[in-house]
């Protein structure tokens, strides 16, 4: 028996069993299950009649009842039987022998939910003693499998089709809205949809029930998915949650299906990108599977939570689906991930004026990655709410996440007159604060950055301070430092015992302006290494480092060759650069350029966050003519002032804290800083007003009176 098929079948089972409990409760079948487990238990002979095989025989009757596909034969209806097993997992659904009672008469609206996030995650496989259940950890990463929280479902449903409801008149309208779920999972998504449209036809004056469930299934619900068993999965879960009375019930076939959401076209083009068995990709073709829906232009409303796949560039796995998503969404960026696919595939099957829900990555809105998607998103939609999260809605997953509706439109007038609404969300799921921001501002940005924190006067500051400056990275090489595959305690040591031992430093042993070696070696064993082993990046005569970790920008500069781990990152300037590395230390460190990337560049809002090089690297460096003397008298003089800095805070280290002279000293340094942020602020060309927005305040404390904003 092949995997799939032993997958498949334990799916329908399960599928089946828990349908006939739901009917048992509601009261819509008669006990079923406990009747067949007395009556073989009553058998002298129990091998004569298997339990399981009295259950198959159950089968047939619902299936002659229901006429649905989750009763209709299935080779797992021959498997040899396993009375005792079936039997256990009877008892588990009655709450009997120890196991929780549960009341399948309230059943929640997505009870399965949890069940496809978790059973999903699993494998089943042979071993001496029959079947095992195994984590299959890797499976539920690469597939996306992730069960969404209530609260998200529910916002997403109603604030992408409520509007799309909102426009129709009367039933008629309603049944021609067509909402979509491309990567349906469990169904979630398309169960609330169902509630919002019920509530809806009774706002019509509908009386409800079991008939008008199964309407609006058949005319406005539509799912795909990639697994099978969830298909299988949604489509119980959505009977389930019709289930009134004994009544023949509708296969769902046409409308939950088993495909590739991402992948479509004629056989040719299929068999061009993936050979002769491009079947088992699972193309899917949405012309030809909903051709009812494009009759109409395609879909009103497509909610959901796309999985968050990488697909690095330079890895070799899937090289021809790779090839097709590039080619097929005209996609330039250099780091591929599903739920961008998802976005691309949505905005295309919308109709016109038809609305888009997803919960993503917040990588979205700001990373260089996704230039090309933002722009597409900005030209073809009005983005109507974008939701931040304060911690991960998710357990497990390591992205961030951001809620974001849009809404296709071919207007350009309504699109630079949109006010994209911001909501900020607790871990208790209350909305801290709201915002509105223009769209327009989404636009003009170079990036096309979906910047959520900035308002109109952040964007017009931050084109100021990108005014005659390039990167960062233009100037300097950044490095990530030392890295080793190992515990790091066993290549750390306190003495020098020959050459190869190296001093190095880490996270904790630098501050703005300042380093203090904590005397530690680095047996630099390059086998050990599994990152950086450049050791010339080390070696050159002055370099930068800045911490990786941390709500600020850090940085200090490094004359003694040190070492470091991977806590923090190393900077060199480039070679044919006039420039002083004290220059860029001093921008770097400045509140203007900490301002610029607390608010432009760091893409959560989570305090002691990594500090990645390529957002660094894009810190606006003012460029310097140094043919100019005012230009290079200006240079200088943040030089001499980083100096300053640097020497003041060396003597600091070697006092008593507290002391007149310490007390002095400390004066003396917040008296450079600020002298520093004010020449830095002037090489800027900064107002008083646009200085105050950086200083968070409404009067700046360097300079004198200014204007409030």
């Amino acid at each position: 028996m092949s995997k799939d098929l032993l997958d498949e079948g334990v799916q329908k089972i399960l599928d089946r069993l828990i349908f006939i409990r739901v009917a048992e409760d509601r009261e819509v079948e008669p006990p079923t299950l406990i009747p067949l487990i007395r009556e073989w238990e009553s058998r002298k002979d129990r091998n004569k009649i298997p339990l399981y095989k009295s259950m198959v025989a159950k089968f047939r009757e619902l299936n002659e009842i229901y006429n649905s596909n989750l009763f209709s034969e299935h080779p797992f209806e021959e498997w040899e039987d396993h009375s005792d097993a079936t039997k256990r997992v009877v008892d588990i659904l009655y709450g009997k022998k120890g196991y929780y009672e549960y009341d399948f008469k309230v059943i929640p609206a997505d009870v399965l939910g949890s069940v496809y996030e978790n059973y999903l995650g699993y494998r089943l496989s042979k071993s001496r003693k029959g079947m095992t259940l195994d984590i299959d950890a890797r499976k539920r990463k690469e597939q996306g499998i992730y069960y969404t929280p209530d609260f998200i479902v529910d916002y997403i449903v109603k604030n992408s089709l409520k509007p799309v409801l909102d426009k129709c008149k009367n039933i008629n309208d309603l049944k021609k809205i067509k909402v979509l779920d491309p990567a349906c999972g469990s169904g979630s998504f398309l169960i609330k949809a169902l509630e919002v449209i019920y509530d809806k036809y009774r706002e019509f004056g509908n009386p409800g029930g079991v008939y008008t469930k199964l309407t609006i299934l058949l005319d406005n619900i539509f799912g795909v998915d990639l697994d099978s068993q969830a298909v299988e999965i949604a489509r119980l879960n959505l009977l389930i949650n019709t289930l009134d009375n004994r009544m023949r019930l509708p296969p769902l076939d046409k409308n939950i299906k088993n495909g590739n959401s991402l992948i479509s076209g004629s056989d040719e083009e299929s068999k061009k990108y993936f050979g002769k068995n491009y079947r088992d990709k699972k193309p899917f073709n949405w012309q030809e599977e909903f051709p009812d829906v494009f009759k109409q232009g395609g879909f009103g409303a497509i909610v959901g939570n796309p999985p968050y796949i990488q697909l690095s560039m330079d890895a070799k796995q899937d090289n021809d689906l790779k090839k097709y998503l590039l080619d097929k969404y005209q996609s330039s960026m250099g780091r591929l991930n599903t739920f961008g696919f998802f976005i691309r595939l949505g905005i295309d099957l919308l109709k016109e004026n038809g609305i888009l829900g997803f919960i993503i990555p917040n990588t979205l809105l700001t990373q260089d990655y996704y230039r090309q998607l933002r722009e597409t998103i900005l030209n073809y939609c009005i983005i109507s709410n974008i939701v931040t999260f304060q911690d991960l809605p998710f357990k497990d997953a390591v992205v961030e996440n951001i809620i974001i509706i849009v809404q296709k439109t071919k207007s350009e007038r309504e699109r630079n007159n949109n006010k994209v609404i911001i909501s900020y969300v607790n871990e208790k799921y209350e909305i801290l604060s709201r915002k509105k921001i223009n769209q327009r501002i989404f636009y003009e940005s170079k990036q096309k950055t979906f910047n959520i924190r900035a308002g109109q006067k952040n964007m017009i500051l931050k084109q100021k301070i990108e005014e005659a400056a390039e990167p960062l990275g233009n100037f300097l090489t950044i490095n990530q430092a030392i890295a080793l595959k190992h515990d790091r305690s066993k290549y750390l040591f306190d003495k020098k015992l020959n050459a190869n031992y190296k001093p190095v430093l880490d996270g904790r042993d630098i501050t703005r302006y300042f380093l203090c070696w904590s005397g530690k070696y680095l047996n630099y064993d390059i086998d050990a290494i599994h990152s950086c082993k450049r050791q010339d990046i080390f070696l050159s005569r002055e370099k930068l480092f800045f911490r990786r970790v941390g709500d600020r920008l850090i940085a200090t500069y490094d004359g003694k060759q040190f070492y470091a781990l991977n806590t923090l990152v190393v900077m060199n300037l480039k070679e044919g650069i006039e420039y002083n590395l004290k220059y860029c230390l001093a921008l770097f460190n400045s509140s203007l350029l900490n301002y610029y990337f607390l608010n432009f560049l760091k893409s959560t809002k989570k305090v002691f966050s990594e500090i990645q090089a390529r957002q660094v690297a894009q810190l606006p460096i003012k460029i310097i003519n140094f043919s100019k003397p005012a230009d290079k008298a200006i240079h200088d003089r943040i030089v001499d002032l980083a100096q300053s800095m640097l020497n003041l805070n060396k003597q600091l280290a070697n006092l008593s804290v507290n002391s007149n002279e310490w007390l002095e000293i400390q004066t003396e340094i917040g008296r450079i800083d600020k002298r520093l942020n004010a020449e830095i602020y002037k090489l800027y060309s900064l107002t008083s007003e646009e200085i105050a927005i950086v200083e968070g305040e409404r009067k700046s404390k360097a300079f004198l009176q200014v204007s409030k904003l």
